[in-house]
């Protein structure tokens, strides 16, 4: 337990990239406003994702191809990186790169604080962690990129 602590002590150090603040001005037929998009450096959340300590030993960072049956015919699709689609990019990469899959969701929640304004919170995640860790949001797997405004 006591190295656990220190892994997500080491981890609670490490800083995310910080948000930026962007107007947005929309202008049409029927309206003219400003919204304010905020955000953070997605490409630099993902590599904060895949430098993390606590995923270290759980990152998948090659294809592989696994089989039900001696005769190989029965394949096994259950992470990203057995299925067809991550062995055929890998193929187009400079040989030692690793793919990095981001994985993005988007969720409407109501800012009761805020007169009940709705907000588009944005998140991601790497598919190099597996989808047992990545289901764990104590362990800190997705980060919020951003608001839609």
């Amino acid at each position: 337990m006591k190295s656990l602590n220190r892994i997500l002590d080491k981890e609670l150090e490490r800083e995310l990239p910080p948000f930026t603040i962007h107007p947005i001005h929309l202008s049409g037929p029927s309206i003219q406003t400003t919204v304010t998009l905020v955000k953070r450096d997605t490409a630099a959340s993902a590599k904060w994702l895949f430098e993390s300590p606590i995923f270290a030993d759980h990152l998948l960072v090659e294809p592989v191809q696994l089989f039900a049956d001696d005769q190989e015919n029965e394949r096994i699709i259950h992470e990203m990186n057995t299925g067809d689609w991550w062995q055929d990019v890998q193929k187009t990469l400079m040989e030692g790169a690793t793919l990095v899959p981001i994985i993005l969701a988007l969720d409407k929640t109501t800012l009761t604080s805020y007169n009940g304004k709705d907000a588009y919170p944005v998140y991601i995640t790497i598919g190099n962690i597996r989808k047992a860790l990545r289901k764990k949001i104590s362990l800190r797997s997705h980060v919020l990129v951003g608001y839609l405004p």
